[in-house]
């Protein structure tokens, strides 16, 4: 069985509000966050529960770095990919799956 959980490291804009981070504490589905500063670090199941999900329920204002851009596109180009290869059957000898 392959493994879907991944952890997600992005640098806040400002730090978290106290009703973001209860927000965080009772959100189903995460596994656990670290808040250090404006550094904030998830870890969740990809098949269930995608980046951009997180960043819009909890409205988490993100820092405008080109980096950081960068890691929140690759963040939910990978999570989508990841629920996308949740859902699909193995192959079989050899066979590209079907659409």
């Amino acid at each position: 069985m392959a493994n879907f959980w991944v952890k997600r490291t992005i640098r806040l804009q400002q730090p978290l509000t106290p009703s973001q981070t209860a927000k965080l504490a009772h959100y189903e589905g995460l596994a656990d966050y670290q808040d250090q500063a404006l550094l904030l670090t998830l870890h969740y199941d990809a098949r269930k529960l995608n980046f951009e999900g997180i960043v819009h329920e909890i409205q988490l204002t993100l820092a405008q770095s080109r980096w950081n851009r960068c890691k929140a596109r690759y963040y939910q180009f990978t999570d989508s990919n990841l629920a996308d290869a949740a859902g699909a059957s193995p192959p079989c000898c050899n066979k590209p799956p079907r659409r």
